[in-house]
């Protein structure tokens, strides 16, 4: 949505208060202006705002997605919602408090709000985290059956795993589908963990 630009007449008490405020803040009176409309504004009302989804690797940002979305109250607010749509899309945000980075950016091209997210986990993570989590079950048990018969698929490749008892060590291997589309043997090992 494009800014309008007008000029408006400001009784002096209200200008001062602006220009008091906005130092304060150390952002422009038109800022701070914008935030008081937005929060005056009924979610119906709400201001139509660009997302963007960056993702935040250990030394990478990658922009995902972007998307519009109507937003209303304080700049706080907004970026709480927008957080909150990102993450309703299957994302997990990474907060500021995180190492994330959940603010409005203010551009030639216009504003947005820019919400960090964590890289989703590759398949390997994902399989390894699921025998992870069924091994921790036997182990509060103190049963595992069942579970080295157990098969994961993750696209063309499946996963299963070997439950070291004595070492008390969990090992999951990546079968890739082969020229018939049945699973390799051997696997390879994809991770030895400890339970």
């Amino acid at each position: 949505m494009a800014d309008v630009r007008f000029n408006a007449t400001l009784p002096e008490r209200q200008h001062d208060w602006l220009r008091q405020r906005a130092f304060a803040e150390r952002r422009s009176m038109a800022e701070v202006l914008r935030d008081v409309i937005d929060g005056a504004m009924s979610p119906e009302e709400g201001t139509s705002v660009r997302i963007v989804i960056v993702e935040a690797g250990s030394d990478y940002t990658e922009r995902l997605d972007a998307f519009e979305a109507k937003l209303a109250g304080a700049e706080a607010e907004q970026i709480e919602q927008a957080a909150a749509l990102v993450a309703e899309r299957g994302h997990r945000v990474l907060t500021n408090a995180e190492g994330g980075c959940c603010e409005y950016v203010s551009t030639s091209d216009g504003d947005y709000i820019a919400i960090s997210v964590a890289p989703a986990p590759n398949a390997d993570e994902q399989a390894v985290n699921y025998f992870r989590s069924l091994a921790a079950q036997g182990r509060a048990t103190g049963n595992f059956a069942g579970l080295e018969e157990l098969r994961h698929q993750i696209g063309d490749d499946t996963y299963r795993v070997h439950i070291d008892t004595h070492a008390w060590t969990m090992t999951v291997y990546r079968h890739s589908a082969g020229a018939d589309g049945k699973p390799t043997e051997p696997g390879v090992e994809v991770e030895t963990v400890s339970l």
